[in-house]
């Protein structure tokens, strides 16, 4: 476990705030390096030929509490003062470049081009200051597991290419970032959060512990005409009305239409790689978020098949 101003090149590698397992309050800059060595070869113990080919790199938050992003125009949705940062150099992609708040339990991918002759490298980078030198710095600590995934060999955690987040298993939960947080989730979002499809699965069952997305005054709003400002896509959902819908927003996630829809289950066929999607704009609004937990379902549990 390493803290500020560190470098690793280990597979797996922890980084905590100064303080940890203790809360740290106090104005700094805390920045972790971690180098990603190009593809090679070598040998193993029993003189086989292994390969080394980092393609993606998975960043668990086992704990992770920052201030949280404003809620007061003009910058509602921004981590401002406080943050964590991603930076790195060429062949390096992340789809969401700061965040803070609450992200326990959380976690994301980093694309890395394994097809670079030089090294590369990224860095997460805390940043924790206040508007005023006479305001009090909240309390913050973190535990990043940061893990190298090599694709030269078969690894359960591999994601498909473009997911910010990939979960397995036949059931479990899904959650917007920062949803349990109180500022809500951050503005300018647009990422994949994927499943891998587990055995005969042909359907799966969505549903909202907790739903919030602004877009529309309409509990249950849904389609391309209501939810234009955020909204989460859920693909080839249909509606109680017969019609097929895939842009969900407001504070109710449902398959029944009107004004005053009950909270249900929603359901999508499965034609491919598992993903919905979420997005939010520039706009001075945001919400709560977005819980949710999915089931496979086979063929004897659903006629979408």
């Amino acid at each position: 476990q390493k803290s500020c101003r560190n470098i690793t090149s280990e597979a797996i590698s922890y980084f905590i705030n100064p303080s940890y397992p203790a809360s740290d309050q106090t104005v700094q800059v805390c920045d972790y390096r971690i180098d990603i060595p190009s593809t090679r070869q070598g040998k193993s113990l029993d003189g086989e030929t292994t390969t080394s080919r980092i393609c993606q790199v998975r960043l668990d938050f086992e704990e992770f509490t920052l201030p949280e992003p404003e809620t007061v125009a003009p910058n509602i949705g921004q981590c401002l003062r406080s943050k964590m940062m991603l930076t790195g150099s060429a062949g390096v992609t992340y789809r969401v470049a700061q965040f803070c708040g609450v992200l326990t339990g959380q976690h994301m991918y980093l694309e890395i081009n394994p097809d670079l002759e030089d090294s590369t490298y990224f860095s997460l980078m805390a940043i924790i200051g206040v508007e005023n030198p006479s305001d009090p710095v909240p309390q913050y600590s973190w535990k990043i597991k940061i893990t190298q995934i090599n694709c030269a060999t078969e690894n359960y955690l591999r994601a498909p290419a473009g997911c910010l987040q990939y979960f397995y298993g036949q059931r479990g939960n899904v959650e917007s970032l920062n949803s349990r947080g109180t500022g809500g989730y951050f503005r300018s979002l647009d990422y994949d959060i994927c499943l891998r499809t587990e055995l005969n699965a042909c359907a799966v069952e969505w549903k909202a512990d907790a739903f919030d997305i602004v877009g529309s005054q309409t509990p249950g709003a849904n389609g391309d005409a209501v939810c234009q400002q955020d909204y989460l896509i859920i693909p080839q959902v249909i509606l109680d009305t017969g019609e097929n819908k895939d842009r969900f927003c407001s504070s109710v996630l449902s398959n029944v239409t009107g004004t005053t829809p009950t909270e249900t289950a929603v359901y999508m066929p499965i034609n491919g790689p598992i993903a919905i999607r979420f997005r939010s704009n520039a706009d001075n609004l945001n919400g709560q978020g977005f819980r949710l937990t999915f089931r496979q379902l086979v063929p004897s549990e659903t006629d979408l098949c």
